[in-house]
């Protein structure tokens, strides 16, 4: 089955650079190896977009490999003003998300070996990790990493 979509050029400019921004979360950090190999599926459709955009136009946004017929990203595109600015509000917000949601994490667990609790994670643990999560993104809020110290345990 194949399917067909139709965009106005200013919607397939944007709908390039989701598929780009797309690709760059799911494949990103991976070095291609078989310890991390990419998700080459994503690629696949990241290679359908560059392709059909470097023929209607948008050329300025692929590199062209001649030899393998393969299309990547070009400079242009991964430098763009908007991609940087969606990217660096969605790293900005995993950071302080996940900062809290590990933080929490560990007290709550710490409090559950302390109590002996058998019945972890139980409501009563998702309410106070919900409840240390909102005190950490107060924290946070209010002071960013001004107040986070690295206290290591005594030997």
């Amino acid at each position: 089955m194949e399917i067909k979509i139709s965009f106005s050029k200013e919607q397939f400019e944007k709908a390039v650079k989701l598929v780009y921004i797309g690709n760059l979360v799911v494949n990103g950090m991976r070095e291609g190896d078989d310890d991390n190999p990419r998700f080459e599926e994503y690629d696949e459709i990241e290679n359908i977009f560059l392709k059909t955009a470097h023929e209607n136009g948008f050329k300025h946004f692929v590199e062209k490999d001649e030899d393998e017929d393969e299309y990547y990203p070009s400079e242009e595109l991964e430098f763009d003003k908007e991609i940087d600015l969606l990217m660096d509000d969605y790293v900005e917000d995993c950071f302080w998300e996940e900062l809290a949601l590990r933080l929490a994490s560990r007290d709550v667990a710490e409090k559950v070996v302390a109590n002996n609790d058998l019945s972890f994670p139980s409501e009563k643990d998702f309410k106070l990790l919900e409840k240390i999560i909102d005190e950490y993104n107060e924290e946070f809020e209010d002071n960013g990493i001004d107040n986070l110290r690295i206290v290591k345990k005594p030997e």
